[in-house]
């Protein structure tokens, strides 16, 4: 083998793949010796968004836009954003503005998800073109996306998420997962034993496996943990808002 000298091996891994390694025991992790670990921030997602809508002509002669004075403001980058989108996907004082709806939809358990993030973006797309396609109202002011259109959009990012990321990686946990299939979306270990038809000792280590692949939240104490479902997967698996009765 031919030692290159300018050459450097970069290995890049999901937090939880890394955890898993570990887990089961990683002698050779000691000879990691330089290691960081990537997070995105709220600001950085939605900058890494313009920066890809700024990239459409369209986009820049509807407007009448110049990417580089927006790419080199942020601001401008929001401003534009609760442009092209509305402000809010449910409406009310209380409510968040577009832009954490989506993050908070889009997360898994743990962090932030860029893959997801332009999934949801890029199926909106597609949504809205049909729902042009088939003449129904379009959006108001100067947006380019409507609320359905996004709320469409989750239904699939959901779907895709769910079916080739946690039952592809961990196909032992999916009957459990599919149990939950218009279940609520907050769980006791006693509630989890009845869907599941299992002890409760067992329902507990299975729960504690679906935190690990960050299906499920942990919360409560614990010896009273309550198991909540991110809303990431709700859609897909055709959720019910609230806590299950005992």
């Amino acid at each position: 083998m031919v030692a290159l000298s300018n050459v450097r091996l970069k290995i890049f891994l999901r937090d939880d793949i890394w955890q898993r390694l570990a887990a089961r025991g990683f002698q050779e992790a000691s000879h990691i010796t330089r290691s960081i670990t990537i997070n995105w921030s709220e600001n950085q997602l939605l900058n890494l968004v313009m920066h890809r809508i700024l990239q459409s002509d369209a986009i820049q002669d509807y407007y009448s836009i110049k990417p580089e004075d927006y790419l080199a403001d942020f601001e401008k980058q929001r401003n534009l954003f609760y442009i092209i989108f509305p402000e809010q996907i449910e409406a009310g004082e209380k409510q968040s503005d577009t832009f954490d709806w989506i993050l908070g939809r889009t997360g898994d358990a743990i962090a932030n998800a860029p893959r997801e993030l332009i999934h949801l973006f890029n199926q909106a797309k597609a949504e809205q073109l049909k729902m042009y396609e088939i003449g129904e109202q379009e959006p108001s002011a100067k947006n380019l996306f409507s609320r359905q259109s996004i709320k469409n959009a989750l239904l699939e990012v959901s779907k895709v998420r769910l079916e080739q990321t946690l039952y592809a990686e961990y196909p032992k946990m999916k009957p459990y997962i599919e149990k939950l299939n218009r279940e609520k979306t907050e769980q006791t270990i006693t509630t989890l034993a009845r869907i599941w038809s299992i002890v409760a000792p067992d329902a507990r280590s299975v729960a504690e496996e679906l935190v690990n692949i960050r299906f499920f939240v942990r919360k409560g104490s614990k010896e009273e943990p309550k198991y909540w479902v991110p809303f990431l997967y709700r859609p897909a698996l055709d959720m019910i808002q609230g806590t299950a009765t005992e």
